[in-house]
């Protein structure tokens, strides 16, 4: 399900992560039988040999919750975050944190991994059948909008965690997107956080700004089902097309209403470009690119 590539090696999620799950979209979706095995398997880049597999299918791994950094894994099962050895797959660490028992098709965690911290930003379980914490197992609701018995919003909080032993070291609260998890970038020892993104110092957790994300009204009702992105100078949003917002500037700056990406997964600036795969979006239909597309910042004056 999931692919992280090295300098050195492939890691792979093999397996079923929503292995428990109802909904009215199942029967849309054509996916084959849940697996009764879930692994992350280590290969080498260079022969294609296997370095090492670690057995998780008792654990969960939450979808979207692996990450490598330097000689570390990092995933989110549905008790807590483990660290492994990337080289060897041994277990370092494992922080305890709760997971709610049910849980929508699009709410995943964010976990991000630098050098010294790691960043989680995830649901807090609530005390209610919709919400209550998993003791291990999780269900999913697997709709586009609704499914009974399923909380669609809940408090997210983001923690951060010391990278060579998982202790938490500061916490601010944080929302889920439209459908989607929640956006957390690390950009020059700034964590920037979604919705309103707001600016914390890596290592502490202190405040350090916020961009102002006032702009023209657009004729989109909501925001698009996908996570923003960013690059090292802005952040670019979805609340129409695409939106950029200035880091350097704290601010909008201009937004392009026919460029958007795909459920879920988005757009990916990368090269100097932005690309958008092909998408079946119907909301704001007749002013959209239709296919996949690549655009490039405005070369001069027109």
């Amino acid at each position: 399900e999931e692919i992280l590539v090295t300098a050195d090696a492939l890691y792979l999620a093999v397996g079923t992560s929503e292995a428990n799950r109802r909904g009215g979209g199942l029967h849309r979706r054509g996916e084959p039988e849940p697996t009764s095995f879930r692994s992350i398997m280590a290969f080498s880049r260079d022969s294609g040999d296997l370095l090492w597999q670690r057995d998780c299918s008792a654990t969960q791994i939450l979808p979207l919750s692996m990450a490598v950094k330097g000689d570390r894994l990092y995933y989110q099962s549905a008790t807590g975050i483990t660290c492994l050895n990337a080289h060897s797959g041994s277990e370092l660490w494992v922080t305890p944190r709760a997971s709610p028992g049910r849980r929508m098709g699009f709410s995943a965690p964010t976990l991000v991994a630098t050098t010294d911290v790691v960043l989680c930003a995830d649901r807090e379980p609530g005390k209610g059948e919709q919400d209550g914490p998993s003791a291990g197992v999780i269900e999913w609701g697997v709709h586009g909008w609704n499914e009974t018995g399923f909380a669609r919003k809940g408090k997210s909080v983001l923690r951060a965690y010391a990278a060579v032993d998982g202790r938490e070291l500061w916490s601010a609260a944080c929302k889920e997107g439209y459908n989607s998890p929640v956006d957390v970038f690390v950009i020059k020892g700034t964590v920037w956080v979604g919705p309103d993104f707001r600016g914390y110092d890596l290592k502490t957790g202190e405040t350090t700004g916020k961009i102002d994300t006032k702009a023209p009204r657009v004729g989109m009702a909501h925001h698009r089902c996908y996570r923003n992105k960013a690059s090292e100078r802005f952040i670019f949003t979805g609340k129409s097309g695409i939106e950029v917002l200035s880091l350097a500037e704290k601010r909008w700056l201009s937004n392009n209403s026919w460029v958007r990406g795909t459920c879920q997964y988005g757009i990916m600036p990368a090269n100097g470009l932005l690309y958008a795969p092909p998408d079946a979006c119907a909301c704001f239909l007749t002013v959209k690119a239709p296919g996949f597309v690549a655009i490039a910042p405005q070369s001069g004056p027109t």
